[in-house]
């Protein structure tokens, strides 16, 4: 039964990499992540100090959740 349960993991995982594989090799997802990283060098190029200093908060926010209070 456990080989069974194992089996179907892994064929649901294949299914779910191949169409993965389907939406990274598709040419308007990677024109439309080209048009984000475009914009977003831009802002930070407008706005170095500002990007910084959010770059700062999120990494301490992240920091925050992921920190164990025990």
């Amino acid at each position: 039964m456990d080989e069974e349960i194992i089996q179907n993991l892994n064929e649901k995982l294949d299914r779910v990499i191949q169409q993965s594989r389907g939406v990274l090799e598709d040419e308007e997802f990677q024109e439309r992540v080209e048009s984000v990283r475009q914009r977003l060098v831009e802002q930070i190029q407008q706005h170095p100090v500002g990007s910084v200093a959010a770059g700062f908060l999120a990494g301490y926010l992240i920091g925050k959740i992921f920190s164990s209070s025990d």
